[in-house]
């Protein structure tokens, strides 16, 4: 059923987000949702000021989602409190495993698409990951395995690139020596791993998504994300991830530094397996 709904749009023209969801009106928006991507906009400078102090129907006309009799599928990501209502899946789960067959603990991020990103990027790194040590002179330095940039843009991809009509959430795997991202999605028709790797255009699978991101400075429009992954994790010392493409995804692993495992196995404070509280994490906003 996914399969030809995406090849009929595609015959006309249209894309997944694009496609109209008539449940979903402008009354239906969350006011925090609108506050938190008005704030975002503000600080990237990206659509101007005299359209934010206007009226949300303006603003969401100018992110192009207002669909004669209601809003498009987009919309309800980016501003509905719970967009798995419209949505199957649409929302991040994390664990932390011993081993592959070992999960010790595991949380859920819901809300709408701008704050899954927020929610996520602040539990990884108060709950879920580990710090190594170094010396800088006589000064005790503390850093994160990997590094915050490149995993910040690894899941604002895999939010913006994801195929939400297979109806299953982003699973964010969290292990001592590695974190392993996986979204559904496919390669755009006609690419090979290496043109994917390689210098390429943006071509996101949800334009209107990868457009309201872009506007509020969460992400760039020039396919520079795997670039930027790259140069962030030789800037820590680690080894780009690897990019795994399988039929039902992309899998994207990040490999920590040995040394440094080690020197964070032997540091001071508590670690990531000493912590395995469950905390679901909800995110609901206020309208």
């Amino acid at each position: 059923g996914a399969a030809l709904e995406r090849f009929l749009l595609k015959k006309r023209g249209r894309h997944w987000d694009d496609a109209p969801e008539p449940a979903f009106t402008v009354s239906s928006c969350s006011a925090a949702a609108l506050r938190l991507f008005k704030q975002r906009v503000r600080e990237s400078g990206r659509m101007s000021p005299a359209i934010l102090r206007d009226s949300r129907e303006v603003v969401l006309g100018n992110l192009e989602l207002i669909e004669p009799h209601g809003l498009k599928r987009a919309a309800c990501l980016l501003f509905s409190e719970r967009p798995e209502q419209y949505v199957s899946g649409a929302w991040i789960k994390i664990g932390f495993f011993v081993s592959d067959d070992d999960l010790r603990y595991q949380d859920e991020i819901h809300g709408n698409l701008f704050e899954q990103v927020e929610k996520t990027v602040e539990l990884l790194h108060t709950k879920y990951l580990k710090a190594f040590i170094h010396y800088e002179g006589l000064q005790r330095v503390e850093r994160f395995l990997f590094p915050a940039g490149a995993l910040r843009e690894g899941l604002l991809n895999a939010i913006v690139h994801k195929d939400y009509s297979s109806g299953i959430p982003i699973q964010i795997s969290v292990y001592d020596d590695r974190i392993v991202i996986w979204n559904s999605g496919q390669l755009p028709q006609g690419w090979t791993l290496q043109r994917f790797l390689g210098k390429h255009p943006s071509n996101p699978p949800n334009p209107l998504l990868a457009n309201a991101f872009f506007r509020s400075g969460y992400i760039e429009s020039w396919g520079r994300g795997i670039e930027k992954i790259s140069r962030e994790c030789r800037d820590h010392d680690i080894e780009p991830p690897r990019y795994d493409f399988e039929m039902s995804g992309l899998m994207l692993t990040f490999m920590a530094n040995p040394a440094h495992v080690a020197a964070g196995d032997d540091r001071d404070g508590k670690m990531a397996v000493e912590t395995p509280v469950e905390t679901p994490v909800e995110t609901p906003g206020k309208t």
